[in-house]
């Protein structure tokens, strides 16, 4: 929204951030050939799914299904499974309950997403290490960042890239800031 600024006014202030809207994500996002299938298109691992929010790695399994992805995996203690695969059955779900579980899981996909419902107990932990330590791209999310603040964990040299997702109060865990300093200048 313009807030009824001039545009004069507006013309005189450089933009440092801008808004994509449908139309720039069409075009970054060709039509697929009528050959294509599952495989055409990436896979996806999301690893998360704590005691009591197995929710939240449904949730991002589901996104990335609709974000395009060909193939979508979800590794998720082994109580959840039934209840993610009643509401995803596009996603095929893993029972996991150590990072040594995860380990087989993770040589298929081409990007992996940790930290939705990871929690910050040694479960999540060890599937943060595991994921770390393949060198795929990688997007930290939620309890993952929390837990990459804490161990003080940097990208291996040599990984794929990474993508974190933090909020606030994420950001001034990640950057030994206080909440307040990341809120006055978040584009920073």
């Amino acid at each position: 929204d313009d807030l009824q600024v001039p545009g004069a006014v507006l013309a005189q202030v450089a933009a440092v951030c801008r808004r994509l809207d449908g139309g720039d994500l069409g075009a970054a996002l060709p039509p697929r050939p009528r050959s294509a299938h599952k495989g055409s298109y990436g896979h996806v691992l999301v690893a998360g799914g704590d005691h009591g929010m197995g929710g939240a790695g449904v949730l991002a399994a589901l996104a990335a299904a609709r974000c395009g992805a060909g193939l979508v995996s979800l590794a998720t203690r082994p109580g959840h499974v039934a209840a993610a695969m009643a509401r995803a059955p596009e996603v095929m779900s893993h029972a996991v309950s150590s990072g040594q579980e995860l380990q087989p899981l993770l040589a298929r996909p081409t990007t992996l997403v940790v930290g939705p419902g990871l929690g910050r107990a040694p479960w999540g932990e060890q599937l943060l290490f595991h994921a770390r330590e393949s060198g795929k791209p990688l997007v930290v999310d939620a309890d993952g960042l929390n837990l990459l603040a804490a161990a003080g964990l940097q990208r291996p040299e040599g990984a794929g890239p990474w993508v974190l997702t933090p909020h606030p109060g994420e950001a001034a865990r990640l950057l030994g800031a206080s909440v307040a300093e990341v809120q006055r200048d978040r584009l920073a």
